[in-house]
Parts: C-alpha cells; sequence; structure tokens
C-alpha cells in the first residue's frame, strides 16, 4: 500500500488496526518513527524492510504472536524479513509472547547492536541475523533450534550464549570473527557451522558424531582447543579442521577415514589420535545422492 513512499516518516497505527499486510511499508526509506497500537495481531513479511532510517522499534503490541502460515505464501502473526535491510537500525524490542525469531528477520541490518524481551526465544530462522556487523552480544537462554545462516556474518559478536540446542543449522556462526569462545551443544550441526570464526580459541560442542559436518571448523586460525566427545568419529569430511593453523593435538581414536583437505593448513598439528590408526585405503567408491543416484567419491587414507 504504501512501498516505496520515499517521504513518509512517521507511521501511527489507530486502534481499529488489526494488521499490515506483506511489504506495506517496504522501501519508505525517510521513516524513523513507528507508534503501534496494542491490539495488532499480524505484521506480514518484508512489512518495515528496507525502511532505511528507522534507528529504534520500541512498544510491539504483546498481542502479536508467532506466524501462522495459513498457505504457502499466507498467514499472519511476527512476520518474516520484517526489518530486512534496515541499515540504520540499532535496538528492537521484540513482543514478550514471541517464541520465534522469523526468517531474515533483520538479515542486513549493519547498525542493531541490541535485542530486548529474547528471553522465551526458542528458535531463530534462517538468515535471521545474517549481516548483523554490529550485533555484540546474543543471550537467548531458551533457544534450542538454529537454523542456516542465523548468525553468518555477525563479525562484532562478542557474547553468545543460547541453551542446549537440537539442531544447528549450516554456516550458523560462519563469519563470526570476534567470538573468542563458543559454546554451542547439538545434536545436530549443519556444514561449516564455525567457518571462519577467525578468533576463537575454543570451540565446545557436544560431539557424539560418526562423522564431522563438512568444514565445520575451516578458517578457525586462532583455535587451540576443541572440547567435545569425538570417540565415535570414523570419518573426518572434507575441509573439517582446514587452516586450524593454531591447533597442535585432537583425540580422535576411531578415525577411519580422511577426506580432502581435512587437516590442509594445520601447520601446527601434531597429533590426531593417542593410539595407531586402521584404515584401508578404499580410493575410489561409489555413494547415492540425494535422487538416489551412484556418483563416485574419492577419499585421502592415512595408513
Amino acid at each position: 500500500v504504501f512501498k516505496d513512499c520515499s517521504n513518509l516518516t512517521a507511521i501511527k497505527f489507530g486502534s481499529g488496526v488489526e494488521y499490515a499486510d506483506t511489504n506495506c511499508f517496504k522501501g519508505c526509506i525517510a521513516l524513523d518513527t513507528i507508534k503501534f497500537n496494542q491490539t495488532m495481531t499480524s505484521l506480514g513479511g518484508g512489512v518495515f524492510s528496507d525502511c532505511t532510517s528507522l534507528v529504534e522499534v520500541k512498544d510491539m503490541p504483546n498481542s502479536l504472536k508467532d506466524w501462522v502460515a495459513v498457505t504457502s505464501s499466507t498467514g499472519y502473526g511476527f512476520g518474516n524479513s520484517m526489518f530486512a535491510g534496515c541499515t540504520a537500525l540499532k535496538s528492537v524490542e521484540l513482543p514478550i509472547y514471541i517464541t520465534q525469531i522469523p526468517e531474515s528477520v533483520f538479515a542486513g541490518c549493519t547498525s542493531l547492536n541490541a535485542v530486548y524481551n529474547a528471553d522465551n526465544i526458542t528458535s531463530v530462522g534462517e538468515s535471521a541475523f545474517k549481516g548483523c556487523t554490529a550485533l555484540l552480544e546474543v543471550v537467548f537462554p531458551k533457544v534450542n533450534i538454529i537454523k542456516d545462516n542465523a548468525f553468518s556474518g555477525c563479525s562484532a559478536m562478542k557474547t553468545f550464549e543460547v541453551g542446549t540446542c537440537r539442531e544447528v543449522g549450516k554456516s550458523a556462526l560462519e563469519g563470526c570473527s570476534s567470538l573468542k569462545k563458543i559454546d554451542l551443544q547439538s545434536g545436530e550441526y549443519g556444514d561449516y557451522v564455525f567457518k571462519n570464526c577467525t578468533a576463537a580459541e575454543t570451540i565446545v560442542i557436544y560431539g557424539g558424531m560418526e562423522k564431522t559436518p563438512v568444514g565445520m571448523f575451516s578458517g578457525c586460525e586462532k583455535l587451540i582447543r576443541v572440547m567435545g566427545d569425538f570417540s565415535k568419529v570414523a570419518i573426518v569430511s572434507e575441509s573439517t579442521f582446514a587452516n586450524c593453523k593454531a591447533l597442535t593435538q585432537l583425540s580422535l581414536p576411531s578415525i577411519v577415514i580422511i577426506e580432502d583437505a581435512a587437516f590442509s593448513g594445520c601447520e601446527s598439528l601434531k597429533s590426531i589420535s593417542d593410539g595407531d590408526i586402521k584404515a584401508e585405503d578404499l580410493k575410489w567408491d561409489m555413494k547415492l545422492n540425494s535422487t538416489g543416484e551412484e556418483v563416485p567419491f574419492r577419499y585421502e587414507i592415512i595408513d
């Protein structure tokens, strides 16, 4: 309705307004003030996206709840990409009953440094904070699901505290280059989850896996300690520890297969197992891809 109204500076939602639809105020580049009523039940996807003068969002209605999809493209509640691209946005007060931070809701908010009322958040959607380069801390004590790229590129973040997770997606913390210690325990990790966390000296994970995710710690050049249960790891996947230049020792007692570049650039690494490594050269073999077709793959094997 008001998309790309470049001279609109302020919005006040009257008492009868229940929702603002998808992309309703997208691209209103002069908008710097939003006053909500306290009965609204829905803010659609991208509703304030690319509002590049918006600095602060507060007093959002507590009548807003988690997004409920009606169809693949419609629904109601707290929508995705709501503030994406709001490059001047510094702080947001979330509605207190929100438990899910939707996909891309703050993506590209390069000035965002504080998110309030996050105590009830249990899941963080894909790319929710991607590229939030000014975000200093994340303290979400109840979070147990973190989707792909959720915090990737949060290069200023120095504090990261979440609960024990069931799922941590691909590249969830990739490029979080100011974190010195990371404690992220989960039953499942995606590929590249800690890639280029270049300041991290200690990373604590749950472990228990039989195969490491691809590129899991790649580019963590200051990493000294990886803490967790690696006793069952039989396969170290491609580039898992690539360019972990400060890493000196690992304990992988069950290791059998080492894929390409798994330890490339680990110039200080002295040991990966306390005992002998027993492996046979599998050379070329076949595996099923996602469509059920047989494709060749190759492993580098330690003798």
